[in-house]
C-alpha cells in the first residue's frame, strides 16, 4: 500500500507516520508543493529493493559478458583490484610520511 503525505503533514506527524511503516509496511510518499521530495518505507522493504537492484545488476554484467573469456574477465579484474590496492597503499604512506 502506498500513501502520499505533504510535507507538513509528515513533520507534524512524524512519529504517527514511522508508526504506520512499521506496522504496516505502508509505503508513505512525502511531497512538497505537490512534487515528491520522499520515500518512507520499511527496512525490510529497502533490504528487499537493495537486494533486487543487485541481482538485476548482476544479471546485466553477465548478459553484456556472456560471449566473454572468463580467463580474461579474471585478469581484468584483478588487475584492477591490484590497482586500487596499490593506490591505497600509496595513499596509506604518503599519509604516515606527511604526519611524521
Amino acid at each position: 500500500m502506498v500513501r502520499t503525505i505533504s510535507a507538513r503533514d509528515a513533520t507534524a506527524n512524524f512519529a504517527d507516520v514511522l508508526g504506520s511503516i512499521s506496522q504496516s509496511k505502508e509505503t508513505i510518499i512525502v511531497e512538497e508543493a505537490g512534487e515528491p521530495v520522499a520515500v518512507m518505507i520499511s527496512p525490510e522493504d529497502y533490504r528487499e529493493q537493495a537486494w533486487q537492484r543487485f541481482w538485476a545488476t548482476v544479471d546485466r554484467i553477465q548478459e553484456r559478458n556472456a560471449d566473454t573469456d572468463p580467463d580474461e574477465v579474471y585478469r581484468d579484474v584483478t588487475e584492477v583490484v591490484e590497482e586500487v590496492r596499490q593506490e591505497r597503499h600509496d595513499r596509506a604512506r604518503a599519509a604516515l610520511a606527511g604526519g611524521s
